[in-house]
């Protein structure tokens, strides 16, 4: 299994909404109900509960009491009091790796200091998912994300099941989200480490094959949302994005296709099936519809892989004879024409396709 990093080279700049984004696709997966926030003034915690609170729990840790002046805290009342009144939490206790003036300066500011050897942000989010367990906020038994950042903001998400203090052993970092990219050399150099491309979407466009036979597991909404998530992501002339898209789920429809078009079959099989359809009137040139639903199939088939999923592209245009036929079985919106639908499920195979054996000279020609 392969997950991607999202590494921030730039340690100077806020990259707090670019965190809350990456969570959010994180946790559009369907495994992830609560999230854990570290925030000192109160500016984190606001725009966690923008971008994410009307969807997930939020546990927001701000410092402890008495943390940087005596008897007092930084956070705002005003927003404690809007989090909690959204079902949220907050969560003033014991910074466990700030426990040096109680117990002396011994194994937690030991563990502090090598967490902080993957980032300060990484120990902050140990730290709160500890203060989070102990608290009862969040459970042992469950997958939650934990963010934190260097400073002021965000850099650094954790998936992770959380543990408390007494049971340190019981938290498992499952994936890392992002963090910090930290060098040795000048900060004006270039990154050669990671060089700014991202492996698993390449791993799925190399790996990716027409997948025509599934088993029996549905596909969850979450998935479903992240597939035509990324069909309206495609590129298109102009900006135009003349694709629209449709679930087939009747199975008396889809058998009735299959009988006048035999390449359809994988639909009787599959757990879900896309109808991609174009909209000639939204692009300057009424021809570009067709490259442009091109573009938006195969973002889906790529997601599918990236996903775990398989699918296969099933073509009705651009030819006319297609079009007609497919569009006298079907009731579709006025303006719209049936470019493809995909078959998308589970593949029957567990086994890894290898990538293709290719020679870039053969698809070169010289002008």
């Amino acid at each position: 299994m392969k997950k991607a990093v999202h590494y921030f080279k730039d340690l100077k700049a806020d990259s707090t909404n670019r965190v809350l984004s990456l969570i959010r696709e994180r946790a559009e997966l369907g495994d992830i109900s609560k999230i854990v926030v570290a925030s000192t003034t109160g500016s984190t915690a606001s725009a966690a509960l923008e971008e994410l609170g009307d969807e997930y729990k939020l546990v927001v840790v701000p410092h402890q009491f008495d943390f940087s002046e005596k008897d007092s805290n930084r956070f705002p009342e005003e927003l404690t009091r809007r989090l909690r009144e959204k079902g949220h939490s907050v969560h003033f206790g014991t910074m466990l790796f700030h426990t040096d003036k109680l117990f002396g300066n011994n194994t937690p500011a030991v563990a502090a200091d090598f967490l902080r050897t993957f980032g300060e942000g990484t120990k902050v989010c140990i730290e709160i998912a500890l203060m989070s367990c102990d608290a009862g906020l969040v459970s042992q038994n469950e997958l939650v994300i934990a963010a934190a950042g260097t400073g002021r903001g965000l850099d650094t998400a954790l998936v992770l099941s959380p543990g408390s203090s007494r049971n340190l052993n019981k938290m498992k970092i499952s994936e890392i989200i992002c963090k910090p990219h930290f060098r040795i050399d000048s900060e004006e150099s270039p990154c050669t480490q990671y060089d700014y491309y991202n492996e698993d979407i390449l791993e799925a466009i190399f790996s990716r094959r027409s997948i025509r036979e599934f088993d029996k597991r549905e596909i969850s909404e979450n998935l479903k949302y992240l597939l035509l998530k990324s069909g309206a992501s495609a590129p298109s002339a102009h900006g135009a994005q003349p694709f629209k898209f449709a679930e087939i789920s009747d199975r008396v429809l889809i058998e009735r296709i299959v009988e006048k078009f035999s390449w359809f079959a994988p639909a009787e099989k599959s757990a879900l099936n896309i109808l991609v359809l174009g909209e000639p009137s939204k692009c300057v040139n009424r021809e570009y519809w067709v490259a442009d639903c091109a573009a938006a199939t195969e973002n889906i088939l790529v997601a599918a892989q990236a996903l775990g999923l398989g699918g296969v592209w099933m073509g009705i245009a651009p030819v006319e004879n297609n079009i007609v036929n497919f569009s006298s079985l079907i009731d579709l919106p006025e303006g719209l024409v049936p470019f493809s639908i995909i078959a998308i499920g589970y593949p029957l195979s567990r086994e890894s396709p290898e990538h293709r054996i290719i020679s870039i000279e053969d698809f070169m020609v010289k002008i």
